[in-house]
């Protein structure tokens, strides 16, 4: 198994203290089998952790009842098909609910996913009158007046390197990724990730129809967080990419994506902080 690292960023959005509120642009999919309903709420929500090696999870949490939060960590522990712990960088695990109208389906333990709700002080008796689940009490009782995440969204959210290593596992699924953009072409970038010995990246196409705002622009070097999906790279799909490149630019370019995966922009966010 792959050794995936615990939480690696946390943004806060002050939503009030009700279920997070959906945007008109994101991936809002409530009533389809998709799983994945809202991975951001706006250019401004999207922050990374700098230095988030040293992050406590618990202690930000901890402070964000009645806010809606995102964290992206590797599930620790499947409790039951109601709930699940994320892993944490040395403090104790998050609890986190599917209080979603679909079942959200979370993947098995091990895998990194980015998950989005309120964050509330957990208590078994209001969860279960609220959202009507039925909850067994030998396996909650633990995390009761404990923070936990109401979850109204997730995604699978693998590091660039993950994805190129590991491409097998993500194929034809919604992912969320977060990176630094090297900007190919208007509609075409790669995402790369501090400390990745690599100068071919990750592949993203879509960028223009997935760029949130009409005044945004992704520059060379910029943190981006990516929703999207992962395919296996075509070469023969190439052209219809507009990525101005020439027939013998299109070969070499084939060349160097071939056995990676790509990534098909659903929604893009420059990154509220630099880095």
């Amino acid at each position: 198994m792959h050794d995936y690292p615990a939480v690696q960023w946390l943004r806060k959005a002050s939503l009030g203290l009700g279920i997070l509120t959906l945007s008109s642009g994101a991936l809002l999919l409530p009533a389809c089998s998709n799983p994945v309903e809202e991975i951001t709420e706006d250019n401004s929500n999207v922050v990374t952790e700098e230095g988030y090696e040293d992050y406590e999870a618990t202690s930000p949490v901890s402070e964000s009842i009645g806010e809606a939060a995102t964290v992206r960590s590797p599930i620790q522990t499947t409790l039951d098909e109601n709930g699940v712990l994320l892993e944490s960088n040395g403090g104790e695990p998050i609890l986190v609910l599917d209080v979603s109208p679909a079942n959200l389906n979370f993947p098995g333990e091990g895998v990194p996913i980015q998950v989005t709700g309120q964050v509330v002080e957990f208590t078994i008796a209001d969860v279960e009158s609220e959202f009507g689940l039925n909850l067994d009490e030998d396996l909650y009782v633990d995390y009761e007046q404990q923070p936990a995440i109401l979850a109204s969204a997730w995604a699978l959210a693998p590091t660039p390197e993950m994805l190129a290593e590991n491409s097998d596992a993500f194929y034809n699924q919604t992912i969320a990724l977060e990176g630094d953009a090297r900007v190919l072409s208007e509609d075409a970038l790669a995402v790369y990730e501090d400390g990745w010995i690599d100068d071919v990246g990750i592949l993203v196409v879509g960028v223009q129809q997935g760029i949130q705002g009409t005044e945004d622009v992704i520059q060379d070097n910029e943190s981006v967080a990516i929703t999207g999906t992962a395919q296996p790279f075509d070469p023969n799909a190439l052209d219809q990419y507009n990525l101005g490149l020439s027939e013998s630019e299109l070969s070499e370019f084939a060349e160097r994506y071939t056995g990676r995966p790509i990534i098909i922009a659903d929604d893009i966010y420059p990154s509220a902080v630099d880095d």
